[in-house]
């Protein structure tokens, strides 16, 4: 499978947040996640860092929106960290293993097929972790 679609179809686990917002009613919170997760999607089918087949002349665009999205998306974490900092706290741990994933993915020094699984890893802990956020 090429990484870039691997990489769009790690972000399905995003339905877990989309669904439970969508179902709480909070329909404002399902648009960020369902945002986020569109952008994210594009972005990695049209990303051409670390060698990967994408789309030159939309990839820079993507890569932006996708960025701001996920900059909404912590926003919104910080300020339910604010009115719930117990689940938060609870959350910590394994979201900052997440995001050192994520991190550690961007690195050259790393084989494509480990930056994918990491990336992937990401994905799955990001999602997850927002959703065990919304369970309040």
């Amino acid at each position: 499978m090429d990484e870039n679609v691997l990489l769009a179809v790690s972000n399905i686990i995003a339905l877990l947040p989309i669904l439970r917002v969508w179902y709480m009613q909070r329909y404002w919170e399902c648009l960020l996640f369902v945002l986020t997760c569109i952008t994210s999607i594009m972005q990695h089918l049209t990303d051409t860092k670390h060698g990967r087949n994408g789309n030159k002349n939309t990839s820079r665009f993507f890569l932006w929106l996708d960025r701001i999205t996920a900059s909404m998306c912590a926003l919104y974490l910080l300020i339910r960290a604010y009115y719930y900092p117990m689940k938060m706290l609870r959350s910590l741990p394994i979201g900052v293993v997440g995001v050192s994933m994520m991190i550690w993915s961007e690195h050259d020094n790393c084989s494509r097929k480990h930056r994918a699984v990491l990336h992937v890893a990401w994905h799955v802990i990001a999602y997850c972790c927002l959703n065990s956020l919304l369970m309040i």
